[in-house]
Formats: structure tokens, C-alpha cells, sequence
């Protein structure tokens, strides 16, 4: 059976047949992260990103939710609003390759200590980092993207996604770094942050520059931002 697409021997991807050669979490091009699972290795992930896996059968996917006992009771907890997902390799022998994706930048972090992550950037990282959903207390269920975040303590890879290339930015104590409320990716552990609004007259009809809602932060240590993926047209009234 030949392929009908134009793709050359070097566009074929084959790993090697004993995957323990392979680095255990690595970027694969610009949206996609390839982890390699040990026997009865495991992989926290958000639902729905893995892409594919081999070997086919191999591996299973449980949600980190509620169990189906309270299932309507979790519906209106931090978990259904952040859905997780643990990912096990089943096999008592072999190694297993499976790959995660958003269709959105990866990337990459190698963490060491706490960091905050806005809960819409995560994709995946290894269960030996603890992770614990938090609410932004500070603001009122309207805002429900970004209002969740996770809280992710201890030292290992992960893989976080943005529409744009991202940039860090230091924060410190006398120099406090506002953001637009919908780049903000990640941010050191123990920042202050805080909603503020900054609306105009002209922004009831439709005039104001787009920046109305950001976050401050406040403290010591960085903030990691990205552009939205879709900017308004320019030059088109709404």
C-alpha cells in the first residue's frame, strides 16, 4: 500500500523498537511533546490532548474526576472546570511512547520548586510534581477563563501551551508588571496578583484600546505572558 501524500523517507518517523533509548519527555516540532512511559509508568495530562501511542493498546486513560458516585456533584467543583487525566502504561516489560497535543505552541519548563498555571496553558507533566487546583478568589465568576489556575510544586519537565511565543518578565517588589488578563501563561509562586479594571466612557461605545481588564503582579519573581492567538482586525468597527 502506497501513500498518496508527497512525503519523502526523512518525513516518515519510526523510533527505535526499545523506546528506552529515547529521552522520557521531549518537544517533538512546535506543537507536540513526546513522553516515553516505563512499565507501569505514569503522565498527568489535560483530557483529550494525547495525539496518538505506541504500542496500540498499551496504554490507559483515566479522568482525575470525581468517581461516578458523585458525578453530578463534581460537575460544580475545580475538576470539571480543569480536566485531568492520568496516563499509565500498562505493560509489565515494555516501554511506551505517547504523545500530547493542543495544536497550540509548546512549552517547555524545567521545574524546580512552585510555580501558578493559568489552568487554559496546561498540557502535561509527570505525577512526581504535586499539583493542586486553586481559585482566583479575587474575582467574580464572570471571568471564567483564567479563573482557575494550577499550583505546581517540585522539580521535573513540564509542557505548557501558547498560541504565541512567550516572554518572561522579572517582577519585583517596587516595579509591579500588569498584563492583559488573557496572556498571562504562568507565575512564580507567592506573587501578589490582582484584578484591575480600567474602563473609559469610550469603551461603552465601542472606542477603548482592548485593555480594559489586566493583572497586576506584585512581589518578587517572573510572569510568563503570550499574545492571544486571534488580535482584533484592524480598521474594523464592532
Amino acid at each position: 500500500m502506497s501513500l498518496s501524500m508527497s512525503l519523502s523517507k526523512d518525513d516518515l518517523m519510526e523510533l527505535p523498537r526499545d523506546l528506552s533509548e529515547l529521552p522520557p519527555f521531549e518537544k517533538e516540532g512546535k506543537t507536540a511533546v513526546r513522553c516515553i512511559l516505563p512499565p507501569h509508568g505514569k503522565m498527568i495530562a489535560i483530557k483529550d490532548a494525547m495525539l496518538t501511542y505506541l504500542p496500540a493498546g498499551q496504554v490507559s486513560f483515566k479522568h482525575k474526576g470525581r468517581g461516578t458516585k458523585n458525578r453530578i456533584q463534581s460537575l460544580f467543583t475545580a475538576e470539571a472546570f480543569v480536566p485531568l487525566m492520568t496516563v499509565e502504561n500498562k505493560s509489565e516489560l515494555e516501554h511506551a511512547a505517547v504523545y500530547f497535543s493542543r495544536g497550540r505552541k509548546v512549552v517547555m519548563l524545567d521545574l524546580h520548586g512552585t510555580i501558578i498555571v493559568d489552568a487554559n496553558s496546561i498540557l502535561c507533566f509527570p505525577p512526581s510534581i504535586h499539583h493542586e487546583i486553586r481559585v482566583m478568589k479575587s474575582v467574580g465568576s464572570i471571568f471564567r477563563s483564567g479563573l482557575f489556575q494550577l499550583c505546581l510544586k517540585g522539580d521535573g519537565p513540564v509542557a505548557l501551551v501558547a498560541p504565541t511565543a512567550p516572554i518572561s518578565l522579572k517582577v519585583h517588589n517596587d516595579r509591579p508588571v500588569r498584563v492583559d488578563a488573557g496572556c498571562a501563561l504562568a507565575w512564580s509562586d507567592g506573587l501578589e496578583v490582582d484584578f484591575k479594571f480600567d474602563f473609559h466612557r469610550k469603551d461603552l461605545i465601542g472606542k477603548g484600546s482592548g485593555e480594559q481588564v489586566q493583572l497586576e503582579f506584585s512581589g518578587e519573581g517572573y510572569v510568563i505572558v503570550a499574545a492571544r492567538s486571534k488580535a482584533r482586525s484592524i480598521g474594523v468597527r464592532r
